[in-house]
């Protein structure tokens, strides 16, 4: 599929630093209210419930729960674990093919994937088998291991009540994290880090960015005589193919094991129509963790993963 020309004005000045400009972001201090904050390791569960875990979705991590005191206050978030990945296609189809299989026709409903008129991805379709991508993603195995997209909030929603019902045996709750816990778990156990990977700058030591995200090179950055930035680029100078990659790709955080925090698809909390973390759409300064984003009914940058809590 050919791409028009595109050309993006950016009206920034030349005294400031363009976004799309490779310069690492400064530092930046979070919450800067919080005077104490105290791990809490959480206790270990049974092996039988990991493994049923394991095979059903994925991979749980420990989340150490955290107290925060501020000046004013004194707030104490238990421990949780959460999902090392997203959740991906080949574990949201089984949830649906179980709720067809249950003769739950309206929940089925709610949490479909909307395959064709959901907006479309980048390569939006495969020009030698004649298939729709949203649809291919979604129903070939090929694609089994990426995260889920285009459902929605209900949906997900709902996918966390059936594995509650499946795994949680009355002692425990699978359920979207709040953004607090969503956060506190990017964040790898500092409250200082920018990207969840490689701290406060976008890339590791080796100059690399390992996340999966909107990038474009600085051949496609020019200057006019009126003092603007302007990108320039078509489709030869895009430097990845705009698309999510396996859940369990590049690297898992140091301390807390988890997959792909910034970058790759967003992920919803569980307040409605938010997300946070940035996409495989999304340039560099809108995959950090405090990238807030909202978005609408559903959205083929947008997925999810569940923490576990005790009842």
């Amino acid at each position: 599929m050919k791409l028009s020309r595109i050309i993006l004005v950016v009206a920034l000045s030349l005294t400031t630093c363009s976004v799309f400009a490779q310069k690492p972001t400064s530092p930046v201090k979070r919450l800067p209210e919080i005077r104490e904050i105290v791990e809490k390791k959480p206790a270990k569960r049974p092996k039988a419930l990991m493994k049923q875990e394991k095979e059903l979705v994925g991979n749980f991590c420990r989340i150490p729960g955290v107290t925060v005191t501020t000046d004013t206050s004194k707030e104490v978030t238990p421990s949780y674990y959460m999902l090392e990945c997203e959740v991906m296609n080949k574990s949201y189809g089984r949830f649906l093919e179980d709720l067809k299989a249950q003769g739950r026709t309206a929940d089925y409903e709610v949490a479909k994937i909307h395959n064709e008129s959901g907006e479309p991805f980048f390569y939006s379709f495969d020009e030698q088998t004649g298939t729709s991508y949203n649809k291919k993603y979604t129903q070939s195995s090929d694609y089994g291991l990426f995260p889920v997209v285009n459902v929605s909030y209900e949906g997900a929603q709902l996918f966390c009540q059936w594995l509650t019902e499946k795994l949680g045996n009355g002692e425990w709750e699978y359920r979207l994290p709040t953004e607090w816990e969503w956060k506190w778990a990017a964040h790898d156990g500092s409250m200082f880090h920018t990207y969840a990977l490689t701290g406060p700058y976008i890339t590791n030591g080796n100059g690399k960015a390992p996340y999966n995200y909107y990038k474009v090179g600085d051949e496609c950055i020019t200057r006019t005589d009126s003092g603007f930035q302007v990108l320039t680029f078509d489709e030869s100078a895009i430097l990845h193919y705009n698309f999510p990659m396996i859940s369990l790709s590049w690297y898992p955080s140091y301390n807390y094991h988890l997959y792909n925090m910034c970058g790759n698809v967003a992920e919803m909390v569980a307040e409605k129509g938010v997300a946070f973390g940035g996409s495989y759409d999304d340039p560099g300064y809108d995959i950090r963790i405090d990238s807030k984003q909202t978005y609408g009914e559903y959205s083929p940058k947008v997925g999810f993963r569940v923490i576990a809590v005790r009842k």
